[in-house]
């Protein structure tokens, strides 16, 4: 579990690799509330990022490509 804290923007980024359970998330959730920030959890899969990111990219153009006159 990495957790990076930017006091910028107010948000607590709590990085999850695979198979991690993300225990005390809970905990985290109720002082980042009581702080005024909020709390944003990344969770790593297990499938192949790149494959779905394009996947992603073609969905969102043939999407665009239809709302366009």
């Amino acid at each position: 579990m990495e957790i990076t804290v930017c006091e910028e923007r107010k948000i607590v980024e709590v990085w999850l690799r695979g198979g991690e359970e993300g225990a005390g998330l809970r905990e985290l959730y109720v002082r980042c509330r009581e702080r005024g920030y909020l709390a944003a959890v990344y969770r790593s899969g297990a499938e192949d990022l790149t494959e779905l990111t394009a996947g992603l990219l073609v969905h969102n153009k043939k999407a665009l490509a239809g709302r366009e006159p």
